[in-house]
């Protein structure tokens, strides 16, 4: 196995950049999480660059190792390869099928295995462990809440469960607009809420599209497919059946379909974008209407917006404050560090999303959309301009509405903070190849001659180094 680390440390590099090309899905070396995702590693001042295929799902490599240059997979290397071909072992786990063939009496869960186990024989292993039984059928509709530990890790699961506040609101909100199918993508407790409104005769039907493996215990097959959603892979050929079912069902019944997807933090927004591209595309080879839109509702922090908005165009974001249940800082809060930075980004037209003014939100007669309270409007920007929840006011020199504390520096030419040091608050960092200021990587020409036979075949998606700097501050 190549010490991928090392070799990629040693070679440097500022920028990293993931790859899509014509057909990678079929043509990408494989691992067990599917597909793997080709990036592109820059050196500053440096016409080269090193390109390697990794895994899509752990981008912490301690989970997955599976690592390739590109060319080793090119020149088919047998030894570079090898290590891909070993397959992740899964724990064994009951399937929902088989919980649900036991009486109550035999079904057994052990939360510190996180794991369900049928008669007393099999409870001689989880004698000092903590675990249920007795376990009904109806237990076993909230996962979440009555037998799952979160995984948190923000690069993989994040597994930070919505609050009943946000998922009530959701639900809501899919309801007003009419939705009858919900692919829920990473959004169990959604999911769960649908269900149990379900029993009785509630309107919508859901789809719970995860790569945590345990949920294969808690619900029937045509209820839940595992899937990876940075390389929209499916772990079974009966989950990709059961999704293309779903789809078709919702276009046949001429049903509103929605995707509303809860990612982890540290995910690469390019990677998700090109799963929700490829989502809408199955749904308009099913869709008989041509007047059928898929509506997406995505959860993810504010500040990035600006990338999300740049892989897709069509989506907007509101200002109802998503908050969870098990995050200590991502809180229901109007103000302060508490308040949570996660935002709902949607294709749903404005005016069609009433928040809620118990929360003190507010409708603005000028944008026609609901705002947070103390996002004021600015006549001269013309537009409600914050970000965060706070009041932002209207800078003239900068010409726009600036964060609260900020003031304007005649020699950095921007709104700073009052005691910053102008030699390093705003640093032009220019073009990583050519070092040039007067353009970034992905437009440098010479760039463009030395990759000429690839480029013209690819999308480029930016990892930035500052995305991840931006998330510390709110991680756990």
């Amino acid at each position: 196995m190549p010490k991928r680390k090392a070799e990629i440390d040693n070679y440097g590099g500022t920028g990293i950049e993931v790859r899509f090309y014509p057909n990678w899905f079929q043509h990408a070396p494989q691992c067990p999480h599917g597909p793997m995702l080709l990036f592109e590693k820059f050196v500053k001042g440096k016409q080269v660059s090193k390109r390697f295929y990794a895994c899509s799902a752990n981008r912490d490599r301690k989970d997955c190792q599976a690592f390739i240059w590109e060319n080793d997979h090119l020149a088919d290397d047998k030894v570079a390869n090898q290590h891909l071909k070993k397959s992740q072992t899964d724990e064994i786990r009951l399937t929902f099928e088989e919980i649900e063939a036991a009486a109550p009496e035999n079904r057994h869960y052990c939360y510190e295995c996180q794991k369900f186990f049928i008669t007393k024989s099999g409870m001689k292993s989880h004698i000092k462990h903590r675990t249920m039984k007795n376990i009904t059928t109806n237990d076993l509709l909230q996962p979440s809440r009555y037998f799952l530990s979160a995984k948190q890790n923000d690069k993989v699961h994040a597994q930070y469960f919505l609050s009943q506040r946000s998922t009530s609101f959701l639900q809501q909100q899919l309801e007003k607009l009419g939705t009858m199918h919900v692919l829920c993508i990473g959004m169990p407790r959604l999911h769960e809420m649908i269900q149990v409104a379900n029993l009785k005769n509630g309107p919508m039907k859901s789809l719970l599209m995860d790569i945590d493996d345990r949920y294969i215990s808690f619900w029937p097959s045509d209820k839940f497919a595992r899937f990876n959603m940075f390389n929209h892979y499916f772990f079974t050929q009966s989950g990709e059946k059961i999704f293309n079912k779903f789809v078709s069902d919702a276009s046949q019944n001429q049903n509103q379909l929605a995707v509303v997807l809860d990612p982890p933090f540290g995910g690469l927004v390019d990677c998700i974008a090109e799963s929700l591209k490829w989502i809408k595309e199955q749904h308009s080879s099913n869709s008989k209407h041509q007047t059928s839109k898929l509506l997406i509702l995505w959860l993810f922090p504010y500040f990035m917006e600006p990338r999300i908005v740049d892989s897709l165009p069509d989506l907007h974001m509101l200002d109802y404050c998503v908050d969870y249940d098990n995050h200590k800082k991502f809180k229901n809060a109007t103000s302060g560090r508490k308040m949570s930075p996660v935002r709902i980004f949607t294709n749903v037209q404005n005016s069609l999303v009433e928040l809620p003014q118990d929360e003190g939100y507010r409708f603005c007669k000028e944008c026609q959309r609901y705002v947070a309270q103390q996002n004021k409007h600015c006549s001269k920007c013309n537009t409600c301009p914050s970000k965060d929840g706070r009041t932002y006011f209207h800078c003239n020199e900068c010409q726009k509405c600036v964060k609260p504390g900020r003031q304007h520096c005649s020699r950095c030419k921007r709104c700073e903070l009052p005691d910053h040091k102008c030699a390093t608050s705003h640093k032009t960092i220019g073009c990583h190849i050519c070092g040039q200021v007067t353009h970034k990587r992905r437009d440098c020409p010479l760039q463009k001659k030395t990759n000429t036979d690839s480029a013209a075949n690819e999308t480029k998606s930016s990892l930035y180094i500052n995305d991840a700097k931006k998330f510390q501050k709110f991680k756990l």
